[in-house]
């Protein structure tokens, strides 16, 4: 190619090296850019979650009706979940982790001192069942995981982030707050407005609902079932290779109220013109 007539063209023309200097710098922004925004959504894909997540499945329930009765729908999905092949675990939860939705709120290792505690601590949390560890493969590295009877329902306080009496919290957010490599089992966390509970066990590593949030792997358990949420969400552990190949169709056996589960996608109505549960 002779370089010297475009060379010529160009000198003769103010205007051509200065544009093809923009088209390059552009060109060269819009690669460095892209390429940035790959790398960081690929480190955010490689990071490890602390959860069994290849083989998590999220189902929804949602309880209408006057007679809908929380505790005895939970109880009743969990079983039904749990009879289904295929099924390893199956636990209440209030969100689903990143999901991009979810709560947060700042906690303490202190009765809060006004209403703005410099060491108030953010975390994004959840509430969850004695089920949960191990529906979504948590590993607890100092304490324990909730019993069955300390899981509390108050059906009259439909607050968000009800205090429970236990909690169980990441070891990030124990760091964050309380020092890190602190132990903090057996002591007590408290909300904005003054409300504790006991931490009883700490997860080795947990992520929360927002992927690009900084504080994404601060995560408080709290050991309730929450009256604040129509929507019931259910943490399914299945066995290897289940998640994607298997639709399962089974009936969820209702006895409370209207209601329509996503795990199964059947309705069961039990008002006085009750039906059979039909396919959704």
């Amino acid at each position: 190619m002779e370089i010297r007539p475009i060379l010529s063209a160009m000198l003769r023309s103010k205007t051509g090296p200065v544009l093809i200097a923009l088209q390059i710098a552009i060109t060269l922004a819009i690669v460095v850019n892209s390429a940035f925004i790959i790398n960081q959504r690929l480190e955010h894909m490689h990071r490890l979650t602390g959860m069994d997540h290849e083989n998590l499945v999220f189902a929804r329930s949602y309880g209408f009706g006057p007679n809908h009765d929380t505790l005895a729908t939970i109880r009743e999905d969990i079983d039904a979940l749990l009879a289904m092949p295929g099924v390893r675990n199956a636990a209440y939860i209030s969100g689903i982790p990143l999901s991009g939705s979810g709560s947060n709120s700042g906690f303490l290792p202190h009765p809060p001192e006004g209403e703005n505690d410099p060491d108030s601590t953010n975390a994004n949390y959840y509430n969850g069942d004695h089920r949960l560890a191990e529906a979504l493969g948590l590993k607890i590295i100092e304490g324990r995981w909730f019993h069955p009877e300390e899981i509390e329902f108050d059906p009259t306080d439909t607050s968000y982030g009800a205090m429970p009496k236990v909690v169980v919290v990441t070891r990030a957010w124990a760091d964050a707050a309380f020092g890190e490599g602190e132990p903090v089992v057996d002591r007590l966390v408290y909300d904005s407005i003054g409300r504790s509970a006991r931490i009883i066990g700490v997860i080795e590593h947990m992520q929360g609902a927002w992927v690009n949030w900084d504080e994404l792997d601060q995560v408080i358990i709290l050991g309730n079932i929450s009256a604040a949420h129509s929507v019931i969400t259910y943490a399914i552990n299945v066995e290897p290779g289940q998640k994607e190949t298997r639709r399962s169709r089974r009936s969820c056996r209702r006895s409370t109220a209207t209601a329509w589960c996503s795990a199964c996608a059947r309705t069961r109505t039990t008002s006085p013109a009750a039906t059979t549960p039909t396919a959704r």
